[in-house]
């Protein structure tokens, strides 16, 4: 556990879990951090990017877990990259605990050390893990290939499209979804699309409603 704010210069070698919840693991240069072969290495809690090249990914708390921008107009001004991944959690914000039990809260820093909430458009990698391992596992049960990225938006989760279906990786117990040109930061989760159990139930009582009007 970091026990206060820790900045790498260089090079970061990942052979364990690292947890940062309280305080801010900083990699200052352009270099990815290396992750051990255990794939239960990860950093969890708040990572930060102080570099951030373009067209190439820009690994974060996991090796799946990955953002880019294509070019330069599409980083804007932003400079600096914290992505908070917290494993085995579940959102407290409004069905929370419907969603893959691990949280993201992604943002942006531009030139003026002022956070960045829009005006740019990134690649993201989300990932979480799904195994037999209980006490690894964060499916909630959710089947991988229907879930999609959502954010929270005031009020409700918005779902943005994975550009492809996640899937799971058997060999490491990571399942990973993809998206592309994510244009605003924030709280982020992984579920079903919005609404779709209150949709089931909204189908059924229209259909027994008619079944008994019409009988």
């Amino acid at each position: 556990n970091l026990d206060r704010n820790v900045s790498v210069v260089d090079t970061l070698f990942v052979g364990a879990k690292i947890n940062a919840y309280n305080d801010t693991l900083t990699l200052q240069g352009e270099l990815n951090p290396i992750f051990a072969a255990d794939p239960n290495n990860q950093i969890d809690g708040k990572f930060r990017r102080n570099t951030l090249i373009t067209g190439e990914p820009i690994l974060l708390n996991a090796r799946s877990i990955w953002a880019r921008f294509n070019s330069d107009t599409d980083k804007s001004n932003i400079v600096a990259l914290v992505s908070d991944v917290r494993a085995k959690k579940f959102h407290t914000l409004p069905k929370g605990n419907e969603k893959v039990e691990r949280t993201y809260h992604l943002s942006g820093v531009n030139t003026s050390g002022e956070q960045v909430l829009s005006g740019f458009k990134m690649d993201f990698s989300f990932a979480w893990r799904d195994l037999d391992d209980k006490n690894l596992d964060e499916s909630n049960n959710l089947v991988p290939e229907e879930l999609v990225w959502q954010r929270w938006a005031e009020t409700n989760w918005f779902d943005i499209q994975p550009s492809e279906k996640p899937a799971v990786d058997f060999g490491t117990g990571w399942a990973r979804g993809f998206v592309e040109s994510l244009d605003e930061f924030g709280y982020f989760a992984i579920g079903l699309p919005g609404g779709r159990l209150d949709f089931y139930v909204f189908q059924a009582n229209v259909f027994l409603e008619g079944a008994y009007i019409s009988g």
